[in-house]
């Protein structure tokens, strides 16, 4: 189970309550934006073997990005990469297609660093094509929904496609209000048995929870 969280509590939270990986980012509550290097560089400290992968995004969206906020997500992929990042994640799509050219120059920035693509994937008018531009670009993984407003079966299938299409070239993550119920068949969907959440609960929305982490820890257990 990979977590997004946007605090140190949180992060600390759920890696006390065995999360696989971490997505580290600011302002989930908007989609999430790119961590202070401060808190990548506590959570690094205080959790030495857990991945972290950080976001790279900054407010204005992820389509058709000006040159200087690109400039900027490409310092802050270097920030990042310095301070102990296991991998980043980011995406920037171009008249809904992916923006091969902005995401060859962060790619650049990464130096190396596995890089995964975000959810702006879901605004793509081809994504079986979008997913081989991502594949020759290099990127490693892909978190994506399958259709968060649609049923679990057609979310399934929908990741099925993408995983069947990537094979072993690049990971499907399934992501986007995965909770118990749903979490097994998704998980099995995208082919390599993970799953993202934010593991938020009611009170407050927006703080990790504990008890839905191990709804769906519990979820992947049981037998059937």
């Amino acid at each position: 189970i990979e977590v997004a969280v946007d605090s140190l509590d949180d992060a600390l939270a759920a890696v006390a309550c065995g999360a696989d990986r971490i997505e580290l980012c600011s302002r989930l509550d908007l989609g999430g934006f790119t961590p202070e290097i401060a808190l990548l560089s506590e959570l690094r400290n205080a959790a030495p073997d857990t991945p972290i992968v950080a976001m790279a995004r900054r407010p204005g969206g992820d389509d058709a990005v000006a040159p200087n906020v690109l400039e900027t997500i490409a310092r802050d992929i270097e920030a990042v990469r310095k301070a102990g990042a296991s991998a980043v994640i980011f995406g920037c799509t171009l008249d809904q297609s992916v923006d091969e050219a902005a995401c060859r120059h962060l790619l650049s920035a990464a130096d190396g660093l596995p890089c995964v693509f975000h959810r702006a994937f879901e605004s793509l008018r081809r994504p079986q094509a979008a997913l081989e531009v991502l594949i020759e670009l290099g990127f490693v993984r892909l978190l994506v929904s399958g259709g968060e407003s649609v049923d679990t079966p057609q979310r399934a299938a929908a990741l099925a496609m993408l995983a069947g299409q990537a094979g072993s070239r690049l990971q499907v993550l399934p992501g986007g209000g995965i909770r118990a119920h749903n979490a097994v068949l998704l998980a099995e969907a995208g082919a390599s048995g993970w799953i993202h959440t934010s593991c938020r609960g009611p009170h407050p929305v927006s703080r990790f929870s504990a008890a839905q982490f191990q709804l769906l820890r519990l979820a992947g257990t049981e037998p059937g």
